[in-house]
């Protein structure tokens, strides 16, 4: 959490995910993936229902934004 743009969660479930929100070099100026067949596993598993950005909603318990605040948790 000490680089820009990275969060930490503590989901619902008590797994944690860490989230990057920096773009793909793939990602075409469509938002399609400009080598989809050659895509890692990563890409092939996930699933745009469970996506915070496109599904419905929060799916966490908690956010950690800042290494004040896991440490406060």
């Amino acid at each position: 959490m000490l680089h820009k743009d990275v969060y930490v969660y503590l989901e619902d479930d008590g797994s944690w995910l860490l989230e990057f929100k920096t773009p793909c070099k793939e990602l075409t100026k469509e938002k399609t993936c400009n080598s989809y067949e050659k895509r890692p596993n990563i890409c092939r598993k996930y699933d745009i229902e469970e996506c915070e950005k496109f599904g419905e909603g929060q799916h966490y318990k908690e956010k950690f934004t800042c290494r004040e605040d896991l440490q406060k948790y």
